[in-house]
């Protein structure tokens, strides 16, 4: 019986697995732009947004920033950020906690009235 360990890489039959695609490390989003601009808290306020803004950026989808990102880097975001673009280029629709469920939760006053 063979006990070698298949390699991450290798799906159940042997081949290969496919693999989302990633776009850039936010690592190396972030290298890339204070290679060209310094700071990116600095970069964020020169945009006219939060010192953070960059930050958030690499971890949630903000369209706006996104393209300026990818501006500086001289890319398409949907290079940088595949999973958060259409195949056509253009940003996938983000669903608000709101528009999660179609109907509200009462309230606990609205609970404690019908009680």
């Amino acid at each position: 019986m063979n006990t070698a360990k298949k390699p991450a890489w290798q799906g159940r039959l042997g081949e290969p697995m496919k693999r989302a695609a990633k776009g850039m490390h936010p690592e190396d989003i972030k290298a890339a732009l204070r290679q060209r601009e310094g700071s990116l808290e600095k970069l964020s306020e020169r945009w006219g947004y939060h010192y953070t803004a960059i930050s958030v950026c690499l971890r949630k989808q903000w369209p706006a920033v996104e393209r300026r990102i990818a501006k500086m880097l001289d890319k398409h975001p949907s290079e940088i950020w595949p999973d958060r673009y259409n195949p056509d280029g253009t940003p996938k629709t983000r669903r608000s906690k709101a528009n999660r469920s179609s109907q509200k939760p009462e309230s606990n006053m609205q609970l404690r009235e019908a009680a």
